[in-house]
């Protein structure tokens, strides 16, 4: 093949791939502009896990023993019931707040005998985590290098959702995952200590409270909604143009910038498996 019969090649590629992206996008701006939801149902899980784990278990090559829940500075006092109504209250608010119309397990049976399409977000499981973990920031001053070790607590939420869509039997069903964390907040900076003769970090902690479980779990329900909401405009983008659910072209609302551009692994539901 000559050059120029090659460089035709790659132009004509390069079109078409830039054709079915403005596609994408203008579908999903459809989508937000037009809102044509579908009703949404959302199962809130039977209970919560609570895990305690001696270091942060994703970075030890083996997970780590759970320590006895009595360990935990937070997991212990906390009430399952209250933990699963403050996240699904979160959700459903932040979803009605989008223009979805939100139902629970008792709509289930209407739906059903109306035939009526649903989607259908199922929370399989819901887990919060707890571990200690260590900030080590630093510094080169003159050449040499510093770096200042301190114990911090991390609390996760990680959520597990399965979602389907009654009376569409085509439908895959999905298994989605959203992790959400927040840990002790370290302010602090390195100054160099005329007194002491060297370089010294100073720092105040702000410590990790049980207000702070609650705003984690309100938080979490909220962008559960966001992701909830983008998994179905990009549901609907994939159904409109007839082309497979691709996570590779995944789209997103960007409500700050008021955009829809593609989203980043951290912005989205990470989909664990896909039902042909």
């Amino acid at each position: 093949m000559s050059f120029k019969k090659y460089l035709a090649v790659v132009v004509l590629l390069v079109m078409i791939i830039f054709s079915s992206c403005i596609r994408d996008i203008q579908t999903a701006r459809k989508y937000v502009i037009d809102k044509p939801f579908k009703p949404v149902i959302i199962l809130p899980p039977a209970n919560i896990i609570k895990s305690t784990y001696p270091y942060n278990p994703d970075t030890a090559t083996e997970k780590p023993e759970k320590l006895d829940i009595t360990k935990s500075l937070f997991l212990n006092s906390i009430d399952d019931e209250a933990v699963i109504n403050s996240f699904i209250n979160s959700l459903q608010a932040r979803l009605t707040r989008y223009g979805y119309s939100v139902y629970g397990p008792g709509d289930m049976a209407e739906f059903i005998s109306k035939g009526q399409k649903v989607f259908v977000f199922s929370v399989a499981q819901l887990e919060l985590m707890e571990y200690p973990d260590t900030l080590r920031p630093n510094y080169v001053y003159n050449n040499v290098y510093y770096e200042q070790a301190i114990k911090i607590n991390t609390l996760v939420q990680n959520t597990w959702f399965e979602f389907s869509e009654l009376n569409h039997p085509d439908r895959p069903i999905n298994v989605l995952f959203s992790m959400q964390h927040t840990s002790d907040f370290i302010d602090g900076e390195y100054k160099y200590d005329w007194a002491r003769g060297g370089v010294v970090y100073e720092y105040t902690p702000f410590r990790l409270t049980e207000a702070d479980v609650q705003r984690l779990n309100e938080f979490s329900g909220q962008q559960s909604a966001q992701y909830i909401y983008d998994f179905l405009m990009n549901v609907h983008v994939s159904d409109k143009i007839s082309k497979p659910f691709n996570v590779n072209n995944y789209l997103m609302l960007d409500r700050e910038r008021r955009i829809i551009r593609r989203a980043n692994d951290d912005e989205r539901f990470f989909i664990i498996k896909l039902q042909d």
